[in-house]
């Protein structure tokens, strides 16, 4: 309703009609007051425009560009981690000059064919911002990434909430491989300490057997 007075306010022809039938300064008033009303709507209307050229270009990229395993594997990400932003992509077997993050996402080259094309088409259009190291050595350094707030905003909104519930499960699931392969882990780490330190108590032993001045 707003929007339908700044406009009709804001007609020339109107301005200047009220104008005459109120007096000057009246006129005056009207018309600048429609002329403020215009300016709200028009900025509103601008506003949902470059909301919606936006949203577009998001979809372009999903499906155009053929990005859709790429979106669905950040959806996932963020449904685990939804405050994490940053994230590497590496290649297996192939050397970096720095180490993988623990507080980032990491995506693998052999999972997403041409990641690499990919993520600067969205660095381009603002989704993406690169935050790569400059290298220290001869190896370069692990392409590092940030996704933006209004990128982090699509994801989730295009997350239907199958996806989510899929997503949490699937992460329980992984969460509990994790933690069962860290227990594996420590206790082999403690089944070879104690076999070790046994080792080290038999060979003393030997060591005082054979000693032929051990009183």
């Amino acid at each position: 309703m707003l929007e339908q007075i700044g406009a009709f306010i804001s007609n020339p022809a109107v301005s200047f009609t009220v104008g005459i039938l109120t007096g000057g300064a009246s006129g005056v008033i009207v018309g600048a007051t429609g002329k403020y009303l215009a300016d709200i709507w028009t900025d509103k209307r601008k506003a949902r425009e470059a909301k919606t050229t936006r949203l577009v270009l998001f979809r372009q990229c999903e499906f155009d560009c053929k990005m859709e395993s790429l979106f669905s594997t950040m959806r996932f990400r963020l449904v685990a981690f939804p405050l994490r932003r940053d994230f590497q992509v590496r290649t297996q077997n192939k050397q970096y000059s720095d180490d993988v993050r623990q507080d980032c996402f990491c995506f693998e080259t052999e999972e997403h064919p041409d990641v690499h094309d990919k993520l600067m088409i969205l660095v381009r259009h603002g989704f993406v911002n690169d935050k790569t190291p400059a290298s220290t050595s001869r190896h370069p350094a692990i392409p590092t990434f940030s996704m933006t707030e209004e990128f982090v905003e699509r994801l989730k909104a295009t997350t239907s909430p199958e996806d989510t519930r899929a997503a949490k499960e699937k992460f329980k699931v992984l969460e509990a491989a994790h933690e069962k392969k860290e227990k594996e882990a420590a206790d082999n780490a403690a089944r070879e300490a104690y076999m070790n330190e046994k080792l080290a108590r038999a060979e003393e032993k030997r060591q005082k057997q054979d000693d032929p001045f051990n009183l």
